[in-house]
């Protein structure tokens, strides 16, 4: 099963509630989106949609990213509850990486899904931050975009 395209691994209904109430709080801060980039996880789709919706974005200021975006690659691990795995992944980062992160990798999948290193993920990082500043868009939209994305992120898992 794969996170990236599975319908399976939709938005739930606590994530889609957490979605539209960080929305209402970009709203009251006074964010404005310019544009709206998005990996093509579904969970991910589904909250670009909410965005679009309750920000009122344009869909032409829509755009998929496909692959910088994806959350980290953690193999056998992959859609397992995070309860079960957090303070494995944790531990991996801490305690094997190494000071570039090169180690610790989480174990491999038969059905092909990535198992990334910390560093494999910064990496990532690094070219959508490139590539956020090398488009045709103003640089500001992206920053205010990756921004955006940040406080929506932070919004969500200080909800949990």
């Amino acid at each position: 099963m794969n996170a990236r395209t599975n319908r399976a691994a939709a938005l739930s209904t606590t994530g889609a509630e957490q979605a539209s109430e960080a929305c209402k709080k970009m709203k009251a801060h006074g964010v404005d989106p310019s544009v709206v980039v998005y990996s093509i996880a579904a969970n991910s789709l589904d909250t670009a949609n909410t965005i679009v919706n309750e920000m009122e974005v344009g869909r032409n200021r829509v755009l998929p990213e496909y692959s910088y975006m994806d959350q980290r690659g953690i193999g056998r691990w992959n859609m397992s509850p995070l309860k079960s795995t957090e303070d494995a992944i944790w531990a991996l980062d801490a305690d094997e990486a190494g000071k570039n992160g090169l180690e610790g990798r989480p174990p491999a999948h038969e059905d092909g899904t990535p198992n990334e290193t910390l560093n494999d993920q910064m990496i990532r990082l690094r070219q959508q931050l490139s590539r956020m500043l090398e488009t045709t868009f103003n640089w500001r939209m992206h920053v205010m975009n990756f921004l955006t994305q940040q406080y929506c992120l932070y919004l969500r898992f200080s909800v949990l």
